[in-house]
């Protein structure tokens, strides 16, 4: 980097790697320390560490001949060789209209575009994107409350083929988490041409989507990741449907669906044979029976589960999952208030690769439910990092035992928040 008289910074490389990164920490310093920014501009800098520079750096109070400068060499890295597009939540200025419009025209062989919570795309760009950029594979969009269609919504027969359909798209992985504004309509279309790629969708905190809308998942056979947390419309009929369809499905979050009970987890079961990861927080019908038949089912395959504030899970449940889940690595079982230091034991002695374990809020936890922490399996090996109590009011000295175990990594949250743990050695 060359700061010259009109504080132009020049910058050629071809390195890469650790020289690289060296690059812009330099690059990021000059920046923050420059005080006259009326001669800023970029010369060749290589694209993907431009992009990661404005990212990270945090704008700099009326700086706008330098927001200036990023938006116009952001549009000069709009080309046919640009494959990926992330616009971070702490990018620190504004994406204007025209740069969203101007990725359909100069981004033909764009392959993903993410846009974090922050930013927002026009509707009018992002169809055209959708049409233009046809091999787009990755389209994520986080919490933008401006976008009601994403693509242009056709008139689709929920009983037609897909093969019908004659404009397919090439998504494989599609995010609108919290995107409260979109149309059922268009997500409706967006799946129909979607559905014989697809393996990726997340659709939680879209509380804005009915059963009608919710059912037309199922036609999207391909998934193995599916998000659904907060959806309103979902219940147990619908469920029933995705799981006979997309029985490719390995994780899954159900957490906050009011309206699922057994039923769906049941159908899951015995439709879905190879979930490994399973998010059920906040169902408040879930009973033992539901607990005890995925236990069983999945085994020693699943890895993580939550189970967070399932007011009617006991330990009956539980022990199942002790019993048969050894495999776990994160589990949640916070706010659930009949459970006993039994099973935290039982837990910390049979779960040999856990790395999380969350019993915050489970008020009848003591002291005693870690007296077997020291030669837990999970500790020993290292997996173990962090053990949340947070609101268990029955726990003290948990100083006392970290020390027990002092080349130990693992963290203790206690009541209060605050955190223990040991340097490791």
């Amino acid at each position: 980097v060359q700061l010259i008289e009109n504080n132009e910074a020049v910058v050629s490389t071809q390195s890469t790697g650790e020289q690289e990164m060296k690059l812009e920490d330099i690059i990021i310093s000059s920046i923050i320390n420059c005080r006259d920014w009326s001669g800023f501009s970029f010369n060749t800098l290589p694209n993907d560490l431009l992009l990661k520079i404005l990212n990270d750096v945090q704008l700099i109070e009326n700086n706008d001949h330098f927001t200036h400068s990023c938006l116009m060499h952001l549009h000069k890295l709009l080309s046919p060789t640009l494959e990926e597009l992330y616009i971070q939540k702490q990018c620190p200025f504004e994406i204007t209209d025209s740069f969203w419009s101007a990725i359909s025209l100069k981004c033909p062989y764009l392959k993903v575009l993410k846009i974090d919570q922050g930013h927002f795309i026009d509707e009018y760009s992002l169809r055209n994107i959708l049409i233009r950029c046809s091999v787009l594979s990755k389209l994520q969009i986080l919490g933008n409350s401006e976008i009601e269609n994403i693509i242009d919504p056709v008139r689709v027969n929920i009983n037609k083929e897909i093969s019908d359909s004659d404009s397919p798209l090439n998504l494989t992985f599609l995010n609108i988490s919290d995107c409260k504004s979109v149309s059922g309509a268009s997500l409706v279309t967006l799946l129909f041409k979607s559905s014989s790629t697809l393996t990726h969708l997340n659709l939680s905190g879209c509380c804005q989507f009915d059963s009608a809308v919710l059912k037309t998942i199922r036609w999207c056979t391909k998934l193995v990741y599916l998000n659904l947390a907060e959806s309103d419309g979902m219940n147990d009929a619908v469920f029933g449907q995705i799981s006979q369809s997309c029985t490719s499905l390995r994780r899954l979050n159900l957490s906050w669906c009011e309206n699922i009970t057994d039923h769906s987890i049941i159908s899951l079961c015995e439709n879905v044979p190879g979930i490994t990861h399973l998010k059920l927080r906040r169902l408040s019908s879930l009973t033992d029976v539901a607990i005890q038949t995925l236990a069983k089912k999945y085994n020693e395959q699943l890895v993580k589960l939550y189970l967070d504030r399932c007011d009617e899970v006991t330990n009956v449940a539980l022990k199942s999952i002790v019993e048969f889940c050894t495999s776990l690595r994160r589990v949640r079982i916070s706010w659930l208030y009949n459970i006993t230091d039994e099973i935290v034991i039982d837990m910390l002695e049979r779960f040999k690769y856990l790395e999380e374990a969350d019993f915050s809020g489970c008020k009848l936890l003591t002291n005693d439910s870690l007296t077997s922490l020291s030669t837990s399996p999970s500790v020993i090996s290292g997996s173990l990092k962090l053990l949340d109590l947070s609101w268990c009011n029955r726990f003290n000295n948990l100083e006392l035992v970290l020390s027990r175990i002092p080349d130990s990594s693992l963290t203790i949250v206690d009541y209060y928040g605050t955190i223990h743990k040991n340097a490791v050695k």
